[in-house]
């Protein structure tokens, strides 16, 4: 595999190609491999209880041996003052760009390094399969002891993008593949457990 450097990028975003590989593309958030991404406008909280007001604790314990339920976030508005982090939290958030990957390159989202060196971290699940496509999922986490402010539109992280020797046989998204996170628009939430991938 080979990683793409910046010109490849802005090619494979240009008018030239059938589907560009990042929306929109902005030339000042290209870095020499890799292209800076935004925050989107809203973010998924977790509920702190799995039922209302609940202190039991079967009732908040998130059994991975079952599908994962779909009531276990709420969706906030980052708004103009944008959304607070505390030390320990997590949230989903999404990237402004949305992403198609070619057959034949796999992708990466790293986070921001002046980011990192704050305790924020933009994810712990960063690849993108051959063949995906939409809004990039965050899994943002403040390992800072203090409060952070997230701002819509600001830089959160970096996409690179790696050519593969050959075309994925099974691209993501293929009919029997069940790919849950198709054409995503914003942050999406687990779907672990359900049928499919």
């Amino acid at each position: 595999m080979s990683v793409l450097p910046d010109h490849e990028i802005r090619g494979f975003c240009s008018g030239d190609v059938v589907e560009a590989l990042i929306r929109p593309f902005n030339e000042e958030q290209l870095q020499p491999a890799s292209y800076d991404v935004l925050l989107g406008t809203t973010v998924l909280v977790p509920k702190r209880h799995g039922k209302v007001l609940s202190t039991a604790l079967e009732d908040n314990v998130i059994d991975l041996g079952e599908p994962i339920p779909d009531d276990l976030m709420f969706e906030s508005y980052i708004g103009d003052v944008g959304h607070i982090l505390f030390p320990g939290q997590f949230v989903l958030g999404a990237t402004v760009e949305y992403v198609c990957v070619p057959p034949w390159m796999v992708g990466r989202i790293e986070g921001k390094s002046s980011l990192a060196r704050v305790g924020q971290q933009i994810h712990s699940a960063g690849y993108l399969d051959p063949g995906f496509r939409g809004n990039v999922t965050l899994e943002l986490v403040n390992f800072m002891p203090r409060p952070v402010r997230l701002r819509a539109g600001m830089k959160i992280g970096q996409l690179s993008f790696d050519m593969m020797i050959s075309k994925a046989e099974r691209p993501y998204g293929s009919p029997d593949l069940g790919s849950h996170y198709q054409d995503s628009k914003g942050a999406i939430p687990s779907r672990f457990g359900k049928s499919g991938t």
